[in-house]
């Protein structure tokens, strides 16, 4: 349990030294000298939770990026400085739950997973 908490401890002080900077085509996060890039147009899904922190819950967003055949999921949280001014870059792609609050929120301490965006599949 000792490992767990300390790699979760590790991780959130992490996300605390990182910014997320809106650029016109999409944004970008950075932690310390990673920069990872991430075009609007390829944001595939975006899943809303809260994750437990013992005493307070984080409100976070997993972000599924597909790029031709491969896909990958970026966390990120609230408490990375930017993060409000990409929700509210996000609430204006067509489709994006704009009031997702609502229902990530309540009740403390649930994960409440929500699909938040789900870029329609066209066959």
């Amino acid at each position: 349990m000792l490992k767990c908490f300390t790699d979760l401890f590790r991780r959130t002080e992490r996300m605390k030294q990182a910014k997320i900077t809106v650029l016109d085509s999409g944004f970008a996060v950075e932690y310390g000298e990673e920069v990872i890039r991430v075009d609007f147009e390829k944001i595939f899904k975006i899943i809303a939770f809260k994750r437990d922190l013992l005493t307070t819950d984080i409100v976070c967003f997993a972000i599924e990026v597909r790029e031709q055949d491969t896909s990958n999921i970026i966390e990120i949280n609230e408490e990375i400085a930017g993060f409000d001014t990409l929700d509210e870059r996000l609430s204006q792609i067509p489709g994006f739950m704009s009031n997702w609050r609502e229902f990530v929120i309540k009740p403390p301490f649930a994960r409440q997973e929500t699909v938040i965006f789900e870029k329609e599949q066209r066959g």
